[in-house]
């Protein structure tokens, strides 16, 4: 199971975080989040994968980011139609779909998103774009019939561990978890050591 680790900006904290070896590194792009990333490039390994994450930005943008952090993939968090992540898979770049799901979420609306996305996010529905630092019930996937895999994301804690294998267990299209708020410290400063131990019980470590 991969496993994102999202809305980081301090560089020292980065810096940690980076050898604690995750897939991916999520920086967000979006100056109404407490998590706001406006330094200069960050220097990340390249083994790791670097993701912006953007709420309805304009594509301009999106490419200046793009190519001023050296951004691996890029996840749309907003409103954006699925012309949006055509446009930028026709510029090569790799593309996560964020969505905020709830009962009454409509998965046929997928359908237009799947050929220009490497993969889907779901996250709790909330007031405001962004993560809500809420779990959603995850039950609402059986309603999902599409192939593009998907990441877990809101709320996600050292408790959901076993929830998450059960999960994967029932759904193979679920091959990652994306975690945020439950992990920090303060906003934008994650707590590397509980990190730790949710990677190893990701991976099925013991100790």
């Amino acid at each position: 199971m991969k496993l994102k680790v999202c809305g980081m900006r301090e560089p020292g904290n980065i810096a940690d975080l980076i050898k604690v070896n995750p897939d991916y590194i999520g920086m967000i792009f979006y100056n109404k989040s407490p998590r706001f990333v406006n330094l200069p490039n960050i220097l990340i390994k390249e083994d790791i994968l670097k993701v912006g994450v953007f709420v309805n930005e304009s594509i301009p943008e999106i490419l200046i980011k793009v190519k001023n952090y050296k951004l691996d993939l890029v996840q749309l968090h907003g409103d954006e139609p699925a012309r949006t992540c055509h446009d930028l898979f026709r510029k090569n770049i790799k593309v996560i779909k964020a969505f905020s799901v709830d009962g009454s979420f409509d998965f046929d609306r997928l359908n237009e998103f799947e050929p220009y996305c490497e993969l889907f996010l779901f996250d709790a529905r909330g007031k405001t774009p962004g993560g809500t630092g809420k779990h959603f019930n995850w039950d609402h996937l059986k309603h999902y019939r599409g192939n593009t895999n998907y990441f877990l994301s809101g709320g996600i804690d050292l408790c959901d561990v076993s929830a998450l294998f059960e999960h994967r267990e029932k759904d193979k299209r679920m091959t990652g978890v994306d975690i945020n708020s439950k992990f920090e410290i303060r906003p934008a400063y994650k707590d590397i050591e509980k990190i730790i131990k949710f990677k190893k019980l990701l991976m099925n470590e013991k100790n």
